[in-house]
């Protein structure tokens, strides 16, 4: 009687080894579908906290390619604001403060689809420009917001050239030592048209 249950219970355990192995498989098989799985839809996510945060940049632009302008000539600046970092999702309040000497006169400050809300004071000739943007965000990598224009004529006070200075700031931005651009413009007395 010993020998039968003996053998019953090694018959048993016979039977029940070749499911406990499938089981394991199945599993083993499972979670590895699952974890491709993962990597297959998130193909960034191991790379992803490497990515830097988002770095705002500002910068002066002018249309013309020549360096020097006249008494009574008027020019458009553009103000433009790029993410040299990863993407800048809203909202988040982004300002642009720009400082113009009163060597420019009749300054006139605009935006399309007026994206950028402006006021400005002047004193001791000089014009402080504040700029807040109401546009859409996110700002993706690379991309660039909307210009804010200023535009403005040259007076005698300008020459023999004017230094226009601009400062981006936002909480979404980490890295603060490129957010503020200058740039000179030489002028010349203005010019005589000797033809008559």
């Amino acid at each position: 009687m010993r020998n039968v249950f003996a053998i019953r219970r090694g018959n048993v355990g016979i039977q029940n080894r070749p499911q406990a192995i499938l089981r394991a498989l199945l599993f083993s098989l499972l979670l590895s579908g699952v974890m491709l799985a993962t990597v297959s839809a998130h193909p960034q996510a191991a790379t992803r906290r490497h990515i830097l945060p988002a770095d705002l940049v500002i910068h002066w632009s002018v249309p013309q390619t020549f360096q020097i302008s006249h008494v009574g000539d008027t020019l458009p600046f553009s103000l433009i604001v790029s993410n040299h970092g990863d993407q800048l999702t809203g909202p988040v309040p982004i300002w642009i403060t720009a400082k113009i000497p009163g060597g420019l006169t009749n300054l006139q400050v605009r935006s399309n689809n007026n994206v950028w809300h402006t006021t400005y004071t002047t004193s001791h000739f000089t014009t402080i420009v504040r700029a807040y943007y109401t546009g859409i965000l996110p700002l993706r990598a690379g991309q660039s917001l909307t210009p804010l224009v200023i535009t403005g004529r040259f007076t005698n006070n300008a020459v023999p050239d004017l230094t226009l200075q601009a400062t981006v700031s936002s909480p979404g931005d980490t890295n603060t030592k490129n957010n503020s651009d200058s740039y000179t413009i030489g002028v010349a007395p203005r010019a005589i048209n000797h033809h008559r």
